[in-house]
């Protein structure tokens, strides 16, 4: 989603602006997959849940 963003201000600028200091990668987010899909989150209605290094972007 950031590749855009990236292009014109830099990777450096992106990763001064979060709270990790790295870029999420799919990787990050299998986690999160993998309890969505195991039926642990069936009263998660409507949640939104961020896996963005700390960056609030929307």
């Amino acid at each position: 989603m950031a590749e855009q963003f990236i292009q014109t201000y830099g990777e450096e600028r992106v990763l001064n602006e979060i709270a990790l200091n790295e870029l999420t990668t799919p990787q990050d987010l299998a986690p999160l997959v993998g309890l969505m899909c195991s039926g642990g989150m069936d009263h998660a209605t409507g949640a939104t849940i961020d896996v963005n290094a700390g960056s609030h972007i929307r």
